[in-house]
């Protein structure tokens, strides 16, 4: 018996806009992709369903899938769609348990009683509309793309023509919980998996390299202690330590890392870009022999600030894996090991070493405002968390009379039912009438 063919969709795409072409005859067509003739019929019937299916853009979903086949509840599935991607055009951020209780939601207002958010429902949904979960961007939601695709098409340009790429510098600082282990762990199914609470302990460090990774400066730290109890008698602290009661960048700090990085360079006879971020800390400091600072346009630095673009992330990344072989070295040799302040700036200076040179030259690179940032991620809520949470949407939205597009949840979710209820079918549609 010959083996059955199913072709994805966008192979049927393909198919039909060669049958359009009419630069091979149908026979042709066929036996080019392996199928019989009554399939191509088939496929030339389904015309308007498989044009439909555009990279799960529309209610027929990815152009992956092989058949199209309706859920048992279109309608409720047509509401949720277009209440889902209402909540993502706010930057609302949706999971799993979230989605099942407004389907729940919509189910009772569309007098559906044989309706269950299981998770293989909740499968098949994220399956036939093309969704995914993913991480959410931190502070890239609220970028100001013009502004950046400006700044990095004139200014910088500019500034680059100027500089060597050895010499352009970047600068930020990122918060280092220096005692945090991974969140996660290989278990035997049935073992409970128990440990102490999140490490909260945190220093402030300043991460600053040159265009190309040839040049990584000495890390910066700021901590909450000027003289914590792990300096006693340690003769020479191996990098720069401030301190404040926030552990954090002030103006203050800013400005003598800056007037010693300048005198540095004055003795290399370098002149150099320093490229940091637009924020109070990073005042403005004059007089300076061998620095030049230009500050990023404000809210582009998640897109265009270098050093966010993976090189905080692989600092992290390296840390967090020499923090964890002493902790099994430690094991080992059946001693519990502490990391206090002086131990975490030693492993933060072996990670930074450990930093490729590449992957900083890369990450200048993709300093892009096409690019997407992913930095935080959502946590899941439990069905408890979820219901609460979208009784404080509600909350919210009925709160924002002031606002065009928050004007009130219930009646966008009235207007949502009534459409499809209506038999307005095309998800596009209300999309148009909004």
């Amino acid at each position: 018996m010959k083996k059955r063919i199913c072709l994805v969709v966008e192979i049927k795409r393909k198919i039909l806009k060669e049958v359009d072409e009419k630069i091979l005859s149908k026979t042709q067509i066929a036996q080019k992709y392996g199928i019989p003739k009554n399939s191509l019929s088939t496929i030339l019937k389904a015309r308007e369903k498989i044009f439909g299916a555009k990279n799960g853009n529309d209610e027929c979903g990815p152009s992956s899938r092989k058949y199209f086949r309706e859920s048992k509840h279109p309608n409720l599935e047509r509401a949720l769609l277009v209440w889902f991607r209402k909540m993502r055009s706010l930057n609302i951020p949706i999971d799993g348990n979230v989605l099942k209780e407004q389907a729940h939601f919509f189910a009772s207002k569309l007098n559906i009683k044989d309706f269950k958010a299981s998770d293989g429902w909740l499968q098949k949904f994220k399956f036939r509309n093309g969704l995914s979960f993913r991480k959410v961007c931190g502070e890239s939601a609220a970028v100001d793309t013009s502004s950046a695709n400006e700044w990095k098409e004139e200014k910088l340009k500019l500034l680059l023509s100027e500089y060597a790429a050895d010499d352009v510098f970047n600068a930020d600082e990122t918060a280092l919980f220096f005692k945090i282990l991974p969140e996660r762990t290989l278990a035997y199914k049935g073992d409970k998996c128990v440990g102490g609470n999140k490490a909260k302990e945190r220093l402030t460090v300043l991460i600053a390299a040159n265009m190309t990774g040839s040049q990584k400066l000495p890390l910066l730290f700021i901590g909450k202690y000027l003289k914590p109890r792990c300096f006693k008698n340690v003769q020479k602290i191996t990098a720069a330590y401030y301190a404040n009661n926030k552990a954090w960048m002030t103006g203050n700090i800013y400005e003598k890392w800056l007037r010693d990085l300048d005198n540095r360079f004055s003795a290399e006879k370098l002149k150099v870009l320093l490229i940091v971020e637009n924020c109070t800390a990073h005042m403005e400091v004059t007089g300076l022999q061998e620095i030049r600072v230009e500050y990023l346009p404000p809210n582009a630095t998640a897109v265009l600030q270098p050093i966010d673009q993976g090189i905080i992330n692989s600092f992290k990344r390296k840390y967090k894996k020499v923090l964890l072989q002493r902790v099994i070295l430690s094991l080992a040799r059946e001693q519990p090991y502490q990391i206090d302040i002086i131990g975490a700036m030693h492993l933060s200076i072996s990670a930074w070493n450990d930093v490729l040179d590449e992957t900083i030259s890369k990450a200048f690179r993709h300093a892009d405002p096409e690019e997407e940032e992913e930095n935080e991620v959502t946590p899941r809520l439990t069905l408890k968390q979820a219901a609460e949470y979208l009784s404080e949407l509600r909350r919210f939205f009925e709160a924002s009379d002031n606002c065009e597009m928050l004007t009130n949840i219930e009646k966008m979710e009235s207007c949502i039912v009534q459409s499809v209820v209506l038999k307005h079918t095309k998800i596009r549609d209300y999309f148009v009438a909004q």
